[in-house]
């Protein structure tokens, strides 16, 4: 018997923490979402680190944002598959909850980096290049 989602039963922390969960409706969306994160996450972390157009400060933060972002989607993957493996504390509904929290949270930290921390690194950036421009270069052999 296949329940269905609503967000009022998010709320039951009993019901998160049942260790033999009945199977979703929507479990094919569920392993779609997970594997589908997770190849979205290591495309865009491989284009961000070869695309040589973003400035370099952007580019750190995004790198680092998709790197978690990677280890994120490893952990629903992970979720994903082993509802169906019968592996009792992996199924529980608790983890794809935090798993999608942990992925808010990443998030709003990249908008935070972005906002604060930003110009700082970019003076940093400015002054580190100012100061190696003198300094005497290597001799190429």
């Amino acid at each position: 018997m296949s329940e269905s989602f609503s967000l009022a039963t998010l709320l039951d922390f009993n019901r998160l923490l049942e260790l033999d969960p009945a199977p979703t409706e929507f479990q094919q969306l569920f392993y779609f979402v997970a594997i589908g994160f997770l190849l979205i996450s290591l495309v865009a972390r491989i284009f961000i680190v070869r695309n040589q157009s973003i400035d370099a400060v952007y580019r750190v933060l995004i790198r680092d944002f998709f790197k978690r972002n990677i280890w994120i989607g490893i952990a629903l993957a992970i979720f994903a598959l082993s509802r169906d493996q019968g592996i009792r504390f992996l199924e529980m509904r608790l983890w794809p909850v935090l798993t999608s929290l942990l992925f808010i949270a990443n998030f709003v930290y990249l908008v935070y980096q972005l906002a604060s921390k930003e110009p700082k690194k970019k003076e940093q950036i400015k002054r580190v290049t100012e100061y190696q421009k003198y300094l005497p270069k290597k001799k190429k052999s």
